[in-house]
């Protein structure tokens, strides 16, 4: 599986926050996506990898959209999110999770809604946390 590698050129300055202007469509990306470390705030409309999504040090995931990855999602602080967040595997963030705070339009418990198998560190602060549950095998490491 390939892993795009996301830098400060492939973002740009808006207020406090940056925002995704690079040339890789990752609102439905096939593969991995690792975002450098230290860019501060960052703003997607929306991002869905099939594999893992990780924010290195120091840094936010904000997106106006949904969030959706088929490994594990990793944020350094915490991630803001106008709709649902999905990972297939683990979810873990520094701080705090804001999933369905969508100013847009209407939305309902499934807008709001945080799925993982299991939420690593951080705090829900806003939306509702469905937890799939770890396989039998990744129970074993954990006990």
């Amino acid at each position: 599986m390939q892993t795009l590698k996301l830098t400060e050129k492939d973002f740009k300055q808006v207020g406090f926050y940056k925002e995704y202007c690079g040339k890789t469509d990752v609102s439905d990306y096939d593969g991995n996506i690792e975002i450098e470390d230290n860019l501060g705030w960052l703003k997607f409309d929306k991002i869905k990898v099939t594999g893992y999504l990780s924010i290195e040090a120091s840094d936010w995931i904000k997106a106006g959209g949904s969030i959706e990855a088929g490994g594990s999602i990793e944020a350094a602080f915490g991630i803001v999110c106008g709709l649902f967040i999905t990972c297939k595997l683990k979810l873990s963030v520094g701080l705090r999770i804001f999933a369905g705070t969508c100013q847009w339009r209407k939305i309902d418990d499934q807008d709001k809604t945080i799925t993982c198998e299991k939420l690593e560190s951080g705090t829900v602060e806003y939306g509702i946390l469905v937890e799939t549950g770890l396989p039998e095998e990744d129970k074993k490491e954990i006990n």
